[in-house]
């Protein structure tokens, strides 16, 4: 992924400045803002958005500028007091920039780079997508949150808090001038998506009588649905790192082309037929299969447990021995937590899978 890569034409009231620093790190146990520099000395203000690149030479010995280039904007909080503190912290003309943030865009410690105060308006972005895990967000939320991201600046993986702990999200993508970029400036203009990673879907496949026809590859159309839709899905849903519960349900309607009146079926049977535009009788059949649960999925095991559960109750199969492995399968993952817990890493996220996991083996026995 290319950074961004604006050519700045400084605009009215813009006043174009370039600087070359020394680059340093600093942990955010130190200082929590992604960037500290002195003002007083470089001459930059709060607000202003700079963007950091090493400069390189050329095969034909011209400065160019290296990738991934990165924007940051200067703080707000580096007041006069500050200064006086950051003078002694970071010396003469020296840059310092948050280490992960650092890593990220492969920023060499210790060596030169060129700050550049660019004009905002130039690196804006178009599309702003944001995801957020197991937490709830409202319109009103997601309003407030745009309104706070306006006039600020992004890049890639950067989580953004707001009025924490209520809010907690992570920047995904980005989007400018028609082309994905690794950061960018929120403006008024930008659009901004929210994707939810725990959210609660129901898979529907119809056991139409197509599905048991070959496609021109000698493939039939149920093995593509059960061995490839299914499984791109979910190995897509695992690099993402979501943590969805699926619910995957069986459906199909027969038809009963020789019934001419209502009163031809029997009593118990006649509130689940219907009747279509055409006149014919039919009736709709579901078969809810497999429940698969966030951590389940992020574990990798998923697939082939949701393929053979899928194909036992389309061939007739007792269901027993599919979902014995399943229950297996799960209580391994909770003793692999259970390990984890006993070691100390007594984190939420993992006592919150965990009880999905155990809620997940009650609806399992219930089936």
């Amino acid at each position: 992924m290319a950074a961004s890569t604006h050519k700045d034409q400084p605009g009215r009231g813009f006043v174009y400045k370039s600087l070359s620093m020394k680059l340093i790190f600093h942990q955010k146990s130190y200082k929590a803002e992604e960037v500290l520099l002195n003002l007083t000395e470089c001459g930059f203000a709060a607000g202003d958005v700079l963007e950091i690149y090493h400069k390189r030479m050329n095969s034909e010995g011209r400065a160019e500028r290296a990738y991934p280039r990165l924007l940051l904007q200067v703080p707000h909080t580096l007041g006069s007091e500050e200064n006086v503190t950051l003078k002694n912290f970071l010396g003469t003309n020296t840059i310092s920039v948050e280490q992960s943030v650092a890593l990220q865009f492969k920023l060499q410690q210790f060596e030169h780079v060129r700050v550049t105060r660019i004009n905002p308006e130039k690196v804006a972005l178009q599309l702003l997508e944001i995801t957020f895990k197991d937490q709830y967000l409202n319109r009103s939320d997601m309003w407030r949150l745009t309104k706070h991201l306006v006039r600020s600046v992004v890049y890639k993986n950067k989580t953004v808090e707001f009025c924490p702990p209520a809010i907690r999200c992570q920047v995904y993508e980005m989007w400018s001038q028609g082309s994905r970029v690794a950061c960018g400036y929120v403006s008024s203009d930008t659009k901004v998506v929210y994707r939810s990673s725990t959210s609660r879907f129901y898979l529907f496949i119809q056991m139409s009588s197509e599905m048991w026809e070959f496609d021109h590859f000698g493939d039939l159309y149920f093995e593509k649905a059960v061995s490839g839709f299914l499984t791109d899905l979910f190995d897509k849903w695992k690099r993402m790192n979501t943590n969805h519960d699926v619910t995957i349900v069986l459906f199909s309607r027969s038809f009963y082309p020789t019934a001419k009146s209502l009163d031809e079926f029997p009593v118990d049977m006649r509130a689940c037929v219907q009747v279509d535009p055409l006149g014919r009788f039919y009736q709709d059949f579901y078969r809810s299969v497999v429940l698969v649960s966030g951590l389940l999925q992020v574990r990798g095991t998923s697939n082939t447990c949701v393929g053979a559960c899928i194909r036992c109750v389309v061939q007739g199969f007792d269901l027993s021995g599919e979902m014995e492995r399943l229950v297996e399968a799960l209580r391994a993952q909770v003793s692999i937590l259970n390990t984890k817990l006993m070691e100390g890493l007594h984190e939420q996220d993992v006592l919150l899978r965990l009880d999905k996991v155990l809620g997940l083996l009650n609806k399992i026995k219930r089936l």
